[in-house]
C-alpha cells in the first residue's frame, strides 16, 4: 500500500498513533499526545507532480573529455609573449 497522506506540520518528526477502520483506509485519525486527535486527508497527485519527463535530445550534451582552460591560456600565452609576467607576493 503505497500510499501517502498529509498530516500537518504540528506532528512532523514525531511518533504518532494511527487509527483506521480495516474495511476502509482511506479515513484515518492521528493521535499525538498532548494534541486533539485530527483526520488525516490521501494526499492527491496532479499532473504536475511526479516524476519529470526525459529531457529531448539537442539538450542531452555529451560531457567534454577536456577542459577549454588550459587551451585559452596556451593562446594567451602565446599572444602576449615576451610581455607576460609572473607577480607572487611574499610576505
Amino acid at each position: 500500500m503505497n500510499r501517502k497522506y498529509e498530516v500537518g506540520l504540528t506532528v512532523i518528526g514525531c511518533t504518532v498513533d494511527v487509527l483506521h477502520e480495516p474495511a476502509n483506509i482511506t479515513k484515518l485519525r492521528i493521535e499525538y499526545e498532548g494534541q486533539a486527535p485530527c483526520r488525516v486527508r490521501e494526499m492527491e497527485t496532479g499532473q504536475r507532480a511526479g516524476a519529470r519527463p526525459a529531457l529531448p535530445e539537442q539538450l542531452n550534451t555529451p560531457l567534454t573529455g577536456t577542459s577549454k582552460l588550459p587551451e585559452s591560456a596556451k593562446r594567451r600565452q602565446k599572444h602576449l609573449g615576451a610581455w607576460s609576467m609572473s607577480h607572487r607576493f611574499y610576505t
